[in-house]
C-alpha cells in the first residue's frame, strides 16, 4: 500500500475547528455519512458565542422510527429556525472586523431548502474549505460499502482506500488496535491544539465553538496559513514517527 493518511469523521453542523482541521491534514477525507444518528449532538447543532454567553444553534430534525442513519435524516421547516439563526449570528457579529464574508456565504446556504441535514452540514463544510481555500479530496463512507462494526468499519475503510495510516482524534481507547495491525494500518493522533484569537464579548478564551467564532473574528489568510502550517507539520511528524528505524 502506498502512503496515504485518511481521516474519518461525521459531518457536523457548523463544525468546529478540530473537524475542519482533520479534514485539513488529511490526504483523503471520509465523511462517514451510514452511521447512526445521535439525536441533539453536533449533528445537527453546535455553540457561538454572544454577549450574553454561549448559545447552541440546532437544526431540528423530521422524527423518523424507520430510518436513523444520518444520511437519511431529513430537516423539519415547522419553525422558522433559519431566521432564528442569522438572526442570532447577525447580532452577536455584526461588529467583528471580518464578519461580512462568510456571513454571506452562510444566508446563501440558508436559502436553500435542503431536505436532508447531511446535505446543509455539507453545504457549510465545503463553503468553508472553499472560503479558505483549502484543498481537500473527500468521499462518502456509504459509497465505499463497508462492514459494520466500530473498529472493523475504520479497517475496512482503510483498506478499500489503499491506506496504510488512520488519524484519530482525541481518546484511542475505543479502537482495536490489534485489528488496524493486523492489516498494517498505523495509527496517528490528530494531535489538534486549539488556537486562541481574539473573542467578542469574553475576557477568557472559550474553546470548541463552532469555527464561525473565528472565521467571523480573523483574517481569512491567517486562518488559512494556520491550516496549511498544521498539514506540513502533521507530515514531517508522521514521517518522522513512522520512518525511524
Amino acid at each position: 500500500m502506498t502512503t496515504k493518511m485518511v481521516g474519518i469523521h461525521q459531518p457536523n453542523f457548523l463544525p468546529w475547528i478540530g473537524l475542519i482541521h482533520k479534514i485539513a491534514i488529511s490526504d483523503l477525507f471520509v465523511v462517514l455519512d451510514d452511521v447512526y444518528y445521535s439525536k441533539n449532538q453536533f449533528q445537527n447543532r453546535n455553540t457561538i458565542l454572544t454577549k450574553n454567553g454561549t448559545v447552541l444553534l440546532s437544526v431540528p430534525v423530521k422524527k423518523n422510527k424507520s430510518n436513523k442513519y444520518l444520511n437519511k435524516i431529513e430537516i423539519s421547516y415547522d419553525i422558522n429556525w433559519r431566521k432564528k439563526h442569522l438572526d442570532t449570528l447577525y447580532y452577536s457579529y455584526k461588529g467583528s472586523s471580518n464578519f461580512s464574508p462568510f456571513f454571506e456565504r452562510l444566508e446563501h446556504i440558508y436559502q436553500k431548502e435542503n431536505t436532508f441535514l447531511i446535505d446543509l452540514n455539507m453545504d457549510i463544510i465545503k463553503s468553508i474549505l472553499d472560503y479558505l481555500n483549502l484543498e481537500s479530496q473527500m468521499i462518502f463512507s456509504s459509497d465505499l460499502q463497508v462492514q459494520l462494526g466500530k473498529t472493523g468499519r475504520l479497517v475496512d475503510i482503510c483498506m478499500k482506500l489503499d491506506s496504510d495510516c488512520y488519524i484519530y482524534g482525541g481518546d484511542s481507547s475505543y479502537l482495536e488496535r490489534e485489528q488496524f495491525q493486523e492489516k498494517g494500518i498505523k495509527l496517528v493522533s490528530q494531535n489538534f491544539i486549539h488556537p486562541t484569537y481574539r473573542q467578542n464579548y469574553s475576557n477568557e478564551f472559550v474553546n470548541n465553538l463552532s469555527i464561525i467564532d473565528w472565521l467571523f473574528q480573523a483574517s481569512r489568510q491567517d486562518i488559512r496559513t494556520y491550516f496549511l502550517s498544521e498539514k506540513e507539520s502533521f507530515a514531517v511528524e508522521y514521517k518522522k514517527q513512522f520512518t525511524m528505524v
